[in-house]
């Protein structure tokens, strides 16, 4: 039966048969229960047990111990219609009861919270021990199972339903402070996987163990030591995926959205400019971080103003003079008189016929 500890002293009752908590005398071994959401599972040999309040169902299984339960890949199975044996652990991820039958020839498996349907991985894990669902911290990588079969931890991918040996030896026994894959056990039993830990029950030797399931946080690349940021992360150390005012606005916003790498938009403060605060208003020079006037204006930083052009020349040669004027407009005009001396020389042309030379007056 299911008995309950007494929180005053080392005594305990028969939960079953308690007048006030009254369920119902298992009729055989209670192999792991599960609480959630208000929810509490009972794993018994031959069923899964379901209590919600004080109503006591069976949620899965046909009530009697199956060896070697052939379960299905696919959903066409309803929970109670599929034989079970005697489930070791038991957890809820993704809307789904997730459990391993130490009965079974390929026994993790799983039921669909939603629609009822039972049915294997399909990993081929034979008579399973005790296991945890891990949720990796790169979410670009699938969820992990992780499986005892004594001496040894299995890792199974739930997207591609590979396992492999991921701790312990094919030798029974004790060796710590070591990788994953020297380590020795024995008497495996409970596991539960933390946020980047693993907890292993190491029964007969009389220890709690502990892995480190990613050796660094999602934002750092493991396979470079954790010192480079992963895919997707930028800025080492601080490696994110966000965009930030210190590494993308360069501290010269109140405000910055979007992600890496060229999504960040930044509100930025006078007198910056542009989507990353990298730009100056033109009246003022970027070379000195806007805080000057820009060629070409002059005043007060940060009250720059354009240069008005004006300009006038007059030249004088022996032939006369030449005056050269250039207007305030953006299209400035230039008038130039050339007028001959008194006592100028007259020309001859090709014909022989000597003219004198008139004034003449160009303008362009």
């Amino acid at each position: 039966g299911l008995r309950r500890c007494s929180p005053g002293d080392d005594s305990y009752a028969d939960f079953t048969n308690n007048t006030n908590h009254k369920l119902a005398r298992f009729p055989n071994a209670v192999e792991s229960m599960l609480y959630k959401n208000d929810v509490l599972y009972f794993a018994v040999q031959g069923s899964i047990i379901r209590l919600i309040g004080a109503t006591l169902s069976v949620f899965a299984g046909k009530g009697i111990p199956a060896w070697g339960p052939s379960y299905k890949t696919d959903n066409s199975t309803f929970r109670t219609e599929q034989e079970i044996g005697g489930v070791r652990s038991m957890q809820i991820y993704d809307n789904k009861l997730w459990f391993s039958d130490s009965f079974g020839a390929d026994g993790i498996g799983f039921i669909d919270l939603d629609t009822g349907s039972i049915q294997s991985l399909g990993a081929g894990v034979a008579y399973p021990g005790y296991m945890a669902v891990y949720r990796p911290l790169d979410r670009r990588i699938a969820p992990q199972i992780y499986v005892t079969n004594e001496p040894e931890i299995l890792r199974v991918d739930i997207g591609t339903r590979a396992k492999v040996r991921w701790a312990g030896t094919t030798g029974s026994g004790y060796r710590d402070r070591t990788t994953a894959a020297r380590a020795r056990f024995l008497g495996l039993r409970s596991l539960i996987a933390t946020r980047n830990q693993l907890y292993i029950a190491d029964s007969q030797n009389s220890a709690v163990r502990v892995a480190l399931l990613d050796p660094c946080s999602i934002e750092f690349n493991s396979t470079e030591s954790c010192r480079v940021c992963n895919q997707g992360y930028y800025h080492y150390p601080r490696c994110r995926d966000q965009c930030t005012l210190e590494d993308d606005c360069l501290n010269r916003a109140t405000d910055v959205t979007g992600e890496q790498p060229t999504n960040c938009s930044c509100t930025c403060v006078f007198p910056f400019q542009g989507a990353l605060c990298r730009e100056c208003d033109p009246r003022f020079d970027i070379r000195y971080s806007c805080r000057v006037c820009a060629p070409g204006y002059i005043g007060r930083y940060p009250a720059c103003r354009t240069v008005t052009p004006s300009l006038s020349v007059t030249r004088s040669v022996s032939i006369g003079s030449i005056s050269k004027t250039q207007s305030k407009s953006e299209s400035p005009t230039a008038s130039v008189t050339i007028t001959p001396p008194p006592t100028m020389t007259p020309i001859a042309t090709k014909t022989g016929v000597i003219v004198e030379a008139p004034s003449r007056t160009l303008t362009g």
